[in-house]
């Protein structure tokens, strides 16, 4: 509905044959210049060839500095960046509550303090040739580019709730038009300017005021010029349909949901990320072990591929027993020939995801390895009841879940409310000036109900939505006890394969300590060596593998029960739920 519809036609710059006829009629003795309103003396009776040059030469003059002082009046895109920002970040701080995470840079565009540490980074990583674990999460933090994207769908989000704030904002209003017209018998240039404000209200009502100003300079004919401003105020009121507050703001509401969600999921992305970047950098460094075991394994079989050419040369073992020997050598190569290409394919696959250079070579630091087998039966004060509780009460995913329902909730109430019929107050006014008399309307206008298929459907959608969100509430909730239980298990699990290799690991170099001892004094055959060699090297493989096994499901845990925080740096630290 148009709230200024009694004046229509000054908008489109048109005057009613009403007050044409009154500019006949009513001599006038100044002439208004288009756009600018500047009245010059009129002499009475036919204007001379000069005074109408002089009148047309400066109404072009006017409509051209017009249309420049329209090109320059756009916005700056450095003020638009500016404020869109502004507005952005400002949303994103007054949703992010301290239990979430802690607080960190946020910032779209990359800045010279987040670029000079990266590259801090991988200059110290390229003089050492050496990654740490804590610089490789660093570097995920500030140059990854998952973490990146993630930052730029937190920003748009927030620019989302400006634009819902927009809606209900005082928005005003201004513009003007110039227009030559010509009928055979009258020749004119009609000019007219307006500026307003216009506002969504929070009851529904659209409440909207302007005042415009018009002018007609007449080139030929029997017409007369002069000029006229009207001042117009209109408002419609919703009073059934579309006057509930709720349903109002609605787009609002939503708005400011999805940016509390967004800084949720943000907070529930970088404890997740950094989980798995310590779980790839755990992997990686697994491979790097088992190459560098295999290579140990192949410097074994060297050493004992000489003692037995020296053996067999003297006759105390058989020439089969020394080709047996060479053929384990082979194999051992062949297996560290593939994990050199394991290893090489993630190193490259790790240094993208930190968005490390491929020129770059580095190795992960083993220091972080020792420590990791130190904390391995360390006491966490944590049972499986405990932690599962933890993750129901602090799982930000799940919040999101059930501040969802909420919403689907409020969207039945809203598409409840669009079945109503449709009654409105109108009220308008728009005082006498100049020529123009006063115009005062006020009424009410209504609809019956009599379509309300679209509506209805959208109703039962929403009901249906509703029982939706509550049942995958229901079963995320599950779903995230189940996590948790699993990431417990698999905790519990790979310690006691830790303990079970590391022991299997010490049996396994004793025994080819004593198997070696006895083939020297002949009470044990190359076979037996052999063996015992495989099965070392066997040992140290499933150790290394169990002590990976036991740092990923450990980050695991941190994940799913929402104890691993990330520090601003890029670093972090557990805190349990319980304290």
């Amino acid at each position: 509905m148009n709230v200024l519809k009694m004046s229509q036609e000054h908008r489109l710059g048109m005057m009613s044959a009403r007050q044409k006829t009154q500019v006949r009629n009513q001599p006038s003795q100044v002439e208004v210049c288009p756009l600018l309103f500047v009245p010059f003396p009129r002499t009475l009776g036919i204007a001379s060839n000069a005074a109408f040059f002089f009148r047309c030469l400066f109404s072009v003059v006017c409509l051209l500095l017009f249309v420049c002082c329209l090109a320059g009046c756009g916005m700056d895109a450095r003020e638009a960046v500016a404020q869109a920002d502004k507005r952005a970040y400002t949303a994103i701080e007054s949703n992010w509550q301290d239990d979430f995470g802690t607080r960190t840079d946020v910032r779209v565009d990359p800045n010279d303090r987040r670029l000079a540490m990266a590259e801090a980074i991988i200059e110290d990583v390229r003089h050492t040739q050496t990654l740490r674990l804590e610089q490789a999460v660093q570097l995920a933090v500030l140059a990854g580019p998952e973490y990146r994207t993630e930052i730029e769908r937190l920003y748009l989000t927030g620019l989302d709730q400006w634009d819902a704030e927009h809606v209900y904002a005082l928005i005003p209003l201004a513009g003007g038009s110039s227009f030559y017209a010509t009928d055979g018998a009258d020749e004119t240039v009609s000019t007219q300017g307006f500026v307003g404000i216009q506002q969504l209200l929070s009851t529904g009502a659209v409440a909207a005021a302007d005042i415009t100003l018009g002018s007609l300079d007449v080139l030929t004919g029997d017409l007369r010029s002069g000029s006229s401003s009207i001042f117009r105020a209109a408002i419609v009121q919703p009073l059934l349909r579309g006057a509930d507050r709720t349903a109002v703001l609605e787009t609002l509401t939503q708005a400011q949901q999805n940016t509390l969600y967004a800084v949720r999921h943000f907070n529930r992305f970088r404890k997740t990320y950094c989980a798995s970047v310590v779980s790839d950098y755990y992997r990686l460094s697994e491979l790097a072990l088992r190459t560098q075991n295999t290579l140990d394994n192949i410097r074994q079989l060297e050493s004992l591929v000489e003692r037995m050419e020296h053996l067999a040369s003297v006759g105390r073992v058989g020439q089969y027993e020394l080709e047996e020997t060479q053929q384990d050598l082979l194999k051992a190569r062949d297996d560290y020939f593939d994990f050199q290409r394991r290893y090489a394919e993630s190193l490259d696959l790790f240094k993208v995801r930190l968005h490390i250079p491929p020129q770059i070579e580095f190795e992960p630091y083993l220091g972080d390895w020792l420590m990791l087998s130190e904390s391995v039966f360390a006491e966490n004060g944590w049972n499986e009841q405990a932690a599962v509780e933890a993750a129901l009460a602090q799982r930000l995913d799940l919040a999101n879940l059930e501040d969802q329902i909420a919403d689907a909730r409020r969207k039945v109430h809203v598409a409840e409310d669009a079945l109503g019929a449709d009654l409105a107050l109108v009220a308008a006014a728009a005082p006498a000036s100049g020529r123009a008399d006063s115009q005062y309307e006020i009424g009410i206008e209504g609809a019956l109900p009599l379509d309300r298929v679209n509506e209805a459907t959208q109703y039962r959608r929403a009901v249906i939505a509703l029982t939706t969100q509550q049942r995958l509430y229901e079963q995320h909730t599950h779903q995230v006890a189940a996590e948790v239980r699993k990431a417990w298990r698999d905790m519990a699990e790979a310690k006691e394969r830790y303990r079970l290799q590391r022991q299997a690991r010490d049996l396994a170099r004793k025994r080819l300590e004593n198997t070696t001892q006895l083939l020297h004094y002949s009470r044990a055959n190359t076979r037996d060596v052999l063996d015992a060699q495989e099965d070392l090297y066997d040992a140290e493989d499933d150790f290394i593998a169990a002590l990976a096994d036991f740092a990923v499901a450990q980050m695991n845990f941190l994940r799913d029960t929402e104890t691993l925080w990330i520090l601003p740096d890029g670093t972090y630290e557990t805190q349990l739920a319980l304290q």
